[in-house]
């Protein structure tokens, strides 16, 4: 049976979801009051799904104080949610310039970085920003992803493991796929047949569940064979 490729999952959500209670530093200090109250409204407006009026009150936020982390941040995760990773990826890498610091551009940028598989880039940035927020389950998720992109199996089934004690349990559909993916590059396709079994148990339409089926008929046809 021929590996079946790892397919691209974007789960930055949303900036709460993608981070943690940071200390604030002191890039973030000397953001413009009027700035700050740009982005904040950016970050409401996203967080109700209105892309347009976010990336409008980004936009401001970055006129008056250009080299705002987060709100470069923001611009980057919205770009990765449209799936469209060659986008995302200037403004989260001046992000992180302009604050090395910030855990949730480095765990965003690792995740563009993934998208385009790079993955190489991706572990360095995602190391970075374990080192910063070590529990932190997308980072851990993130890296699983590079390392499976990397072929190393065991390496991503353990990062995956820890996402998965670390997320929160609605994100747990999408991490049976990435072990799911890590168990077939080890040919353990019992296990990856029962991933990808509770995958769609629980998210029978959800956007990668077409893919999952096709994997899944393939494992079940090659173990079946197998058995003759």
């Amino acid at each position: 049976m021929s590996r079946v490729l790892p397919f691209c999952v974007l789960l930055l959500a949303s900036v709460a979801c993608a981070g943690q209670n940071y200390t604030v530093s002191v890039a973030e200090l000397k953001v413009p009051d009027k700035a700050r109250t740009a982005y904040e409204k950016a970050e409401a407006a996203f967080d109700q799904h209105k892309i347009g009026e976010a990336q409008r009150k980004i936009d401001k936020a970055l006129q008056i104080f250009p080299r705002y982390t987060q709100a470069l941040t923001l611009r980057g995760i919205i770009d990765l949610t449209q799936y469209q990773p060659a986008k995302a990826r200037e403004p989260l890498e001046q992000a992180v310039q302009y604050d090395p610091s910030d855990g949730i551009a480095l765990i965003a940028l690792g995740a563009t970085y993934n998208a385009l598989a790079r993955f190489d880039d991706a572990l360095r940035i995602l190391d970075r920003g374990l080192t910063l927020a070590p529990s932190n389950w997308q980072a851990h998720f993130e890296t699983a992803k590079a390392l499976l992109g990397k072929g190393q199996y065991q390496g991503s089934l353990r990062e995956v493991d820890k996402a998965r004690r670390l997320a929160p349990a609605r994100f747990a559909a999408t991490l049976h796929l990435v072990r799911a993916h890590a168990l077939l590059g080890l040919k353990s396709y019992g296990p990856a047949a029962t991933e990808l079994e509770q995958y769609l148990g629980e998210e029978p339409n959800g956007p990668n569940s077409q893919e999952a089926r096709r994997t899944l008929d393939q494992v079940r046809a090659f173990t079946a064979d197998g058995q003759k």
